[in-house]
């Protein structure tokens, strides 16, 4: 085996399979990426058994042949390298791996050990805009549960109709919904993504790219570029977010964004420990949300900010950190609250984006 690219194009695609590998003391091999030359290309894989990813490099193959090494040795070495191409050789069992100065072996396991990651098995079900995708997930994940005692809302649930596909996220505490189209193909059905698959399909989304997905009834298959991202689906049946969204409101408020968080950030300073408590106040006085709150061992803070609100004046205590996720999330400068009461599901809008809506439940006193 030996191969020749250029530094730069080795260094990026290490870096989209190197984060996958983990530390596993039952099967060590977990722990490395492949290389496997074949047809004047380099495949650089990895998985933990549940995901796999897959991405080829373009260069000079000079004889075909495969080789693991640890993920993350090989990773930070490549990242230090200087510009310029590359040579990776195995010699004698080891990686031989030479640019300009800088020459190093390193040793590895045969790829004969390594797992061998399953295609889905189906044809194309659909493909959607890159950057479209990467903004609904941006908007998502943040809002999956960490879990394990609920496996069916650890992913993003992803259900189509047709053209368009709705992606939500919910931790039981606040819920995430974006919507979006598909630039080719339909798809009409449900599914759980894993968290961890679409931190890898996050990482491999770039520019004008287009991500084509496949579907089947255990795994999804996402290709984009020259990448491959296999995920088994999580089974199990995600709670139906359709029942639990408002559909009628006594409070709705339109908010400055920025001026929002800074005075969330403001309050979260006295709020307490554990609890991450602030109150908004909305229409107590006129046409002003006041946002603050207090702490016997810290303190108070309390920031007027000019809303537009219409319906009854209420109060609601948010966990604040829950409330910046959502407020970071929006385009815009207006967020937009709905209310109905200070115990049940609070939803903040955009004023820019409509396919998109979080909700977050208020803190009961």
């Amino acid at each position: 085996m030996k191969f020749v690219c250029t530094q730069e194009n080795l260094r990026y695609g290490v870096s989209l399979v190197s984060k996958l590998p983990s530390r596993s003391v039952g099967l060590p091999i977990l722990n490395n990426v492949m290389l496997e030359v074949v047809g004047g290309v380099l495949k650089v894989s990895s998985t933990n058994l549940e995901i796999g990813v897959i991405t080829e490099i373009r260069g000079k193959s000079e004889s075909d042949g495969s080789f693991t090494v640890d993920a993350k040795v090989f990773s930070d070495y490549v990242s230090m390298l200087p510009g310029g191409n590359v040579t990776l050789e195995l010699v004698k069992g080891q990686l031989k791996v030479e640019c300009g100065n800088f020459s190093t072996k390193i040793r590895g396991q045969s790829s004969d050990e390594f797992p061998i990651i399953p295609r889905v098995a189906t044809q194309k079900t659909a493909s959607v805009d890159s950057s479209a995708l990467k903004e609904c997930l941006s908007k998502t994940m943040f809002s999956v549960s960490l879990d394990s005692m609920r496996p069916e809302i650890t992913g993003v649930l992803m259900s189509g109709s047709g053209k368009k596909v709705v992606m939500v996220a919910t931790d039981s505490y606040r819920l995430s919904e974006c919507a979006l189209m598909l630039s080719e193909g339909e798809y009409s059905g449900k599914c759980i993504i894993p968290l961890r698959a679409l931190s890898e399909l996050d990482r491999a989304l770039s520019g004008d790219d287009v991500a084509d997905m496949y579907v089947d009834e255990n795994q999804i298959m996402f290709v984009v570029g020259q990448t491959i991202i296999i995920s088994k689906l999580i089974e199990g049946e995600y709670p139906d977010h359709t029942q639990i969204i408002p559909k009628s409101f006594s409070t709705v408020a339109e908010v400055g964004k920025n001026d929002l968080m800074q005075a969330t950030r403001a309050a979260s300073l006295f709020a307490r420990s554990g609890i991450y408590d602030i109150s908004l106040k909305f229409g107590e006085k006129k046409g002003v949300v006041e946002v603050g709150t207090s702490n016997v061992q810290v303190g108070e803070q309390e920031t007027r900010l000019d809303a537009d609100i219409s319906g009854s004046p209420l109060t609601v205590v948010f966990n604040y950190k829950y409330l910046l996720d959502g407020l970071q999330s929006f385009v815009g400068d207006i967020v937009v609250f709905k209310m109905d009461s200070s115990t049940t599901p609070v939803v903040m809008k955009s004023d820019k984006d409509k396919e998109y809506l979080y909700m977050i439940m208020p803190i009961k006193q």
